[in-house]
């Protein structure tokens, strides 16, 4: 059976907050890598951390 995709389940986090975890959970370690290049681990872990707050925070308005 096929996963959902990252928009199923960004819609279904609006009712039910803990599945915003897979969006998290398939894409930090990607924008981690990518922050930790170009600004070091320290930052780029407060960073990426900070990207999914913000995109938990807006998450209401997404256009599946």
């Amino acid at each position: 059976m096929p996963a959902d995709s990252d928009a199923d389940v960004i819609s279904a986090s609006r009712h039910a907050l803990p599945r915003f975890a897979t969006v998290l959970e398939r894409h930090f370690d990607a924008i981690y890598v990518y922050l930790r290049r170009r600004l070091g681990p320290e930052l780029a872990e407060d960073l990426a951390a900070q990207t999914f707050e913000e995109a938990f925070r807006i998450r209401a308005g997404y256009d599946a």
